[in-house]
Order: C-alpha cells, then sequence, then structure tokens
C-alpha cells in the first residue's frame, strides 16, 4: 500500500512539473509573440511616418507645378481671347519663351515647360529659342487633353522625350478658350532623377519601397526600381482604392504587386479633382507573416 501511495505521488509530482514546464513554454512563446506583434505594429507606424513625410514632400512639388500650368493656362486664354488671329503667332514669340524660362527658375525640380499647339507640335520651350518643331501629338496625354476638355492636370507615364530623350514624368493641362475651343497644352517635364533624389532616404532601410501612383491606380514610379512597373495598375478589388477615395489613410494586406505578405501604406491623395489623373501616394513594407 505505501509503495502505491509513493508512485501515485511520484506521478503527481511528474505530472505537475510537466505541467509547470508547459506553462513556462507557453509564457514564453506569449512573451515571444507579444514581442513579435509589437516590433510588426512598430514597423507598422514606421512605414506609415515614412510614407507620410515623402508623400508630403511630393504633394507641395506637385502643387507647386499645377499651380504653374493654371497660372500659364490662364494667360494664354487671354492672350488668345485678345487677338484670336495672331494667337499661334504670339505663343511662338521670344516674349513667351522668356515668360517660360523665367517660370522654370522657380521649379528647379523641373526639366522644361512646354507649350504645345492644337496640332501637336511644339510652340515654345523653356530651354532655347526657337523651339524645335517636334509632332508629340501622338503621346497619350495629347490625345486625352485634347479629347476631353473637362479634365483637370493629367499625369503621364514616364517616357524620354523626343529632344533630349531623357525620362520624364509629364505634368500637362489643357488650354481651352472662353468659347471652348482647343488651343493645346502647357505642360511641365520631371525627370525621374528627382523623383529618385528624393526618394533616396528610403534606401538605407531593407524591405521598403515607394510607389507613386495616379488615383486611377496607374504606377508612374516605383522606388527602387524606378523603371520596371511603370504601367502597372493596382488590382480594381484592393482596399487601396477606398483609402484614396478617402484622402489617405493606412491598410496592410498580402501580396499587393508582388507574392508574399505585404505591409501597405496608402498616406496621401494629393489634392482633389473630379479627374481621376491627380496622383496618389502609396509605401509598401515586407514582413512576415502576421
Amino acid at each position: 500500500m505505501l509503495g502505491q501511495d509513493s508512485s501515485r505521488s511520484l506521478r503527481n509530482l511528474v505530472c505537475i512539473a510537466i505541467a509547470i514546464a508547459g506553462a513556462m513554454v507557453l509564457v514564453r512563446g506569449l512573451a515571444v509573440w507579444g514581442l513579435r506583434t509589437d516590433a510588426i505594429d512598430d514597423a507598422f507606424r514606421d512605414a506609415g511616418n515614412i510614407a507620410t513625410i515623402l508623400a508630403e514632400q511630393t504633394s507641395q512639388s506637385i502643387k507647386a507645378f499645377d499651380a504653374t500650368l493654371v497660372a500659364f493656362q490662364q494667360q494664354l486664354v487671354e492672350l488668345h481671347e485678345a487677338a484670336p488671329d495672331r494667337y499661334e503667332e504670339a505663343i511662338r514669340s521670344r516674349d513667351i519663351h522668356a515668360l517660360l524660362a523665367s517660370r522654370l527658375i522657380r521649379l528647379p525640380q523641373s526639366d522644361a515647360i512646354t507649350i504645345l499647339g492644337p496640332d501637336g507640335h511644339i510652340a515654345n520651350f523653356s530651354r532655347g529659342w526657337p523651339a524645335p518643331d517636334t509632332d508629340v501629338s501622338d503621346r497619350e496625354f495629347f490625345t486625352v487633353l485634347r479629347r476631353d476638355a473637362g479634365i483637370g492636370m493629367h499625369v503621364a507615364l514616364p517616357v524620354g522625350t523626343r529632344i533630349s530623350n531623357a525620362e520624364q514624368v509629364l505634368f500637362s493641362r489643357r488650354i481651352t478658350s472662353q468659347q471652348g475651343e482647343f488651343l493645346g497644352v502647357v505642360q511641365i517635364g520631371v525627370t525621374i532623377e528627382h523623383f529618385k533624389r528624393l526618394y533616396n532616404s528610403i534606401n538605407s532601410l531593407a524591405d521598403l519601397s515607394l510607389m507613386f501612383l495616379r488615383s486611377d491606380g496607374t504606377i508612374l514610379l516605383r522606388h527602387p526600381e524606378l523603371r520596371q512597373h511603370g504601367g502597372e495598375k493596382m488590382p480594381p478589388s484592393s482596399p487601396w482604392h477606398g483609402i484614396v477615395a478617402q484622402g489617405g489613410g493606412f491598410l496592410h494586406v498580402d501580396g499587393l504587386l508582388d507574392s508574399g505578405p505585404r505591409f501597405v501604406v496608402s498616406a496621401m491623395r494629393h489634392g482633389r479633382s473630379s479627374t481621376s489623373e491627380i496622383p496618389g501616394c502609396a509605401t509598401s513594407s515586407a514582413a512576415s507573416d502576421r
């Protein structure tokens, strides 16, 4: 009887010891999981803060571009209103070139400001006078702006210019007379090197990339792979579209454009317009499963 009691006590002690060890393992596992979750939350917040800062910097540049485009748009409409028969000659004048060149000085991040005639030929630009007789009427931005009188600022995919072949992001506005006649386009070209310099601040951060998009989800640039994703689009089902429509925010999705989990931060929409061509900005940071 004494031997049976001792054996039973020993089994109880073994069970208690196993239970204590299991509890310790569980507590340690929960602690490690908690630390991991905290680390992921911290990474998510950090990505959001970086996205917000870079989006604000990008937004300020775009606001300056659009303000310049609107000012030229209004001046050219007034020029046409004053002398419709002399408009084509006036926009090719040395005086207009001097005005373009002086405005470019205030936009050091820009490469050129260009005025296109209604036929799609370069009428004047900031880099020299007289402007070369270059036809860009087949470019996507010109086709869109000529067709749609109600569009705001259009942002085109990066393209090599037909003058310098430098790859640029083109910000454009339609020029429309007070009678509704299409008078051409005024445009600012910004080389992708500007965006590369702007976004180089994230190079030291592992697994972090940044995308510059139109609010319709079209990817204009993706850093650090600036030339590899232009023209791709956010899937229509992505919650990113809802975040941008609200003016900005944060979200987490898996496999946005690549396989594997991703933190995705939609930081800011750069302005509001009836057109979908005003850019948005998103940042994605690779993370482990959550």
